[in-house]
């Protein structure tokens, strides 16, 4: 069964196949999700950075 994506935080909670399958269903677009991907990533950089100076 599938998860619907009803919004951009959804679309990167789910696994590939779903994420395709809303894609091309246009629940989202590419740019939203790598949008989504990219604020993610900057949002958690320095949580990152910080774990890795811990080791």
């Amino acid at each position: 069964m599938w998860t619907v994506v009803k919004n951009v935080d959804d679309a990167i909670k789910v696994d590939a196949s779903e994420l395709s399958r809303a894609i091309h269903a246009r629940e989202v677009s590419c740019r939203e999700v790598m949008q989504a991907h990219l604020q993610r990533i900057h949002r958690y950089t320095r949580v990152w950075i910080g774990l890795a100076h811990l080791q």
